[in-house]
């Protein structure tokens, strides 16, 4: 992968891999997103030149270090990221290697990319093609389809873990738990910290 941190004047090689230092494992690097403060970097492979990615590898310190928060062989198309880098989303691609064909799906990480899981997703749709991703995390837009085969995919969109805009929006949580808000405007608050719950809401 390389790296720049003059804005693009000047670029370095930095490896990619477990361990320190890095031991550099050699994919065929197809997409990476990076967070706001450019500490967190997210890249992912996929068949296109060659072989499939092996995972999502998330580095939380521009590239000194990495954690493949996620290890499944496949062709993983996009990623989107948060603007702190905290929240992680990915989608694969159908993918078949030899005579074994892995479903594809859309995979989200709410801890900075230390692990993954599946988001359970509207549809039948297996071939996710892209995805992108609000800066706080709570919108995404993902699109199936395929277009080395001219395969006409869907549109999905969340709105995440929200409430309602208005007076019909509501919070509950548990004893003892801590939620603190920042008033955005126009009758809209963002979640500034939160610790405890878990938390209701509608």
């Amino acid at each position: 992968m390389f790296l720049s941190v003059n804005a693009g004047t000047t670029f370095t090689g930095v490896p990619v891999g477990p361990g320190t230092p890095v031991v550099p494992v050699f994919e065929n690097w197809y997409r990476v997103k990076v967070s706001a403060d450019g500490q967190t970097i997210a890249l992912v492979g996929n068949s296109f030149g060659g072989a499939p990615g092996s995972g999502i590898w998330v580095s939380r310190n521009q590239g000194a270090a990495w954690n493949r928060g996620f290890s499944l062989t496949g062709d993983y198309t996009e990623l989107g990221m948060s603007a702190d880098g905290n929240k992680i989303a990915a989608t694969m691609s159908n993918t078949t290697v030899g005579t074994t064909t892995t479903p594809g799906r859309v995979l989200m990480s709410t801890d900075g990319g230390g692990s993954f899981s599946a988001l359970t997703m509207p549809g039948t749709d297996t071939d996710w093609r892209a995805i992108a991703m609000s800066s706080d995390g709570n919108k995404l837009a993902a699109a199936t389809g395929r277009f080395t085969t001219s395969t006409a995919g869907q549109l999905y969109t969340s709105l995440g873990n929200r409430t309602s805009v208005g007076t019909t929006g509501a919070l509950t949580g548990t004893q003892n738990a801590s939620l603190t808000l920042r008033f955005a405007g126009n009758g809209q608050w963002a979640v500034q910290s939160a610790s405890g719950g878990p938390f209701g809401i509608r």
